[in-house]
């Protein structure tokens, strides 16, 4: 059985190798600009992954998007990770980039050095969660094809899938990014909701999944069946939910320097 801790009995950070910040869905990679800024000045090499459709700022037009299978986004990181020739790598993933990286310690355990995944998803495997993001996905997709709901069921999935706590702390500038990603919203979340993680063969790649002290039931019988699946460990971030890099960014970046 995989072991639990809290996040702050946990040793001193030290520096350690380079770190890939991935983000869900909605909330893209300008969620992790302070846990980024944190990470560097600690001495760490960090590369902020912005997926397809997400841009680099704040904002993306919202418009259609082809979306890439689960498979290709993670195989398209790996890549670049090897083009920039920075292993040892961690991954490090939140929500839905916390779901690529356990496709990532499956399928490409020679690349990354370790991962710390906060709350992904894996299937069937977590039944109380699993539910009920298939019953979010269902009323999501109605809503995308209603042209006057598009916004507000993209919001309301998302406000759903991280929390209020989680969904407050995004802030103005934050939700409305989410209002303004409403179609690649709604075109990413039936991978990510259909997703079934596969067992690691081993435990060859370090794995710590996270999740928040105040994220409910569903999400921590989830993170125990996950470390069970990957032969890692649970640690508990103390006084936060499903959005770590929003609510607690320069913990999460000493989390992360102290598990990699």
């Amino acid at each position: 059985m995989p072991c639990s801790s809290r996040s702050d009995d946990l040793p001193a950070s030290v520096n350690g190798p380079a770190v890939v910040l991935v983000h869900g869905v909605g909330v893209g990679p300008e969620s992790f600009i302070d846990t980024e800024r944190a990470l560097t000045a600690s001495g760490r090499r960090v590369h902020r992954v912005a997926r397809a459709g997400y841009g680099n700022g704040h904002r993306t037009s919202n418009t259609e998007h082809e979306v890439l299978s689960l498979d290709a986004q993670v195989d398209l990181i790996i890549d670049d990770i090897m083009k920039r020739e920075e292993q040892p790598t961690v991954w490090v993933g939140v929500s839905g980039g916390a779901t690529l990286g356990v496709v990532a310690a499956c399928r490409r355990p020679a690349v990354i050095r370790g991962a710390l995944l906060h709350e992904p998803l894996i299937g069937t495997r977590a039944a109380a969660l699993h539910d009920g993001v298939q019953a979010a996905a269902a009323r999501l997709a109605i809503g995308q094809h209603d042209p006057a709901h598009v916004e507000s069921s993209a919001a309301d999935f998302v406000a759903g899938l991280v929390g209020p706590g989680s969904w407050t702390a995004l802030g103005p500038d934050g939700r409305a990014s989410v209002i303004e990603r409403a179609l690649l919203v709604g075109a990413e979340v039936p991978q990510f909701a259909g997703f079934e993680a596969p067992a690691a063969p081993d435990g060859s790649v370090p794995v710590v999944i996270t999740v928040g002290e105040r994220s409910p039931d569903a999400r921590h019988e989830a993170a125990e069946r996950a470390a069970e699946l990957l032969h890692g460990r649970v640690v508990v971030i103390a006084g936060i939910g499903h959005l770590p890099q929003i609510e607690a960014p320069d913990l999460f970046a000493d989390l992360i320097g102290r598990l990699t």
